[in-house]
C-alpha cells in the first residue's frame, strides 16, 4: 500500500497537529479528573458546597472534553497507518500490549468518568461516590503513565527496533 501524501502541508505537519490536540485535550482531562476528585473531597470533608459544586461542574466539562480526546486518539491510529504504514506496523508490533493497555485505560477513565458525573446527584452515600471517583482518578493517571513509558522507550537510544530482543 503506497502512503497517503497530504499535499502542500505534508503528513508530518498533519500528525502533529493532531497528536499536539490530543496531547492537550488530554492532559486537560487527566489533570480535570484529578482536581474534580479532590474538591469534592475537600467539599465532602469541609461540609463546602463551593468545592463540591466546583467538582461537579468540572467533572460535566472534563467528561465533554474526553469525547473529543478519545475521538483525536482513534484519528491518531488511523492517521498513522494511512499516512506512516511501515511506521505504523513496527509500532503496534512492538508496543502491542502497551497500546492494548492503555486502551483499557482509557475505556475504565471513560466509563468512570460517565459513571462519576451521572451518579452524583443519584449516589446511595457520598463515599461510594467519592470512591467512584477515586478509581476514575487512578485510572487517569495509569493512561497517563503506561503511554508515556511507551514514548518515553521511543525516545531511548538503541538498536531495539533494528533487532527487537529484550536481552
Amino acid at each position: 500500500m503506497k502512503p497517503i501524501q497530504f499535499p502542500y502541508l505534508g503528513n508530518s505537519l498533519i500528525m502533529a497537529v493532531v497528536i499536539l490536540a490530543h496531547v492537550f485535550l488530554a492532559f486537560i482531562a487527566v489533570g480535570g479528573i484529578l482536581i474534580s476528585f479532590i474538591s469534592e473531597y475537600i467539599g465532602y470533608k469541609r461540609k463546602s458546597s463551593y468545592h463540591d459544586l466546583l467538582a461537579k461542574k468540572y467533572i460535566s466539562f472534563i467528561s465533554n472534553l474526553m469525547k473529543i480526546g478519545g475521538v483525536l486518539g482513534v484519528t491518531i491510529v488511523i492517521l498513522t497507518i494511512g499516512l506512516f504504514p511501515e511506521f505504523a506496523k513496527s509500532l503496534y508490533n512492538i508496543f502491542f500490549w502497551f497500546l492494548v493497555l492503555e486502551a483499557g485505560m482509557f475505556l475504565l477513565l471513560m466509563a468512570g468518568t460517565i459513571y462519576y458525573r451521572e451518579s452524583w446527584d443519584k449516589a446511595q452515600s457520598k463515599r461510594k461516590h467519592l470512591l467512584g471517583g477515586l478509581i476514575t482518578a487512578i485510572a487517569a493517571v495509569l493512561a497517563g503513565f503506561i503511554i508515556n513509558a511507551a514514548h518515553a522507550f521511543m525516545l531511548t537510544p538503541g538498536s531495539y527496533y533494528i533487532a527487537p530482543l529484550w536481552m
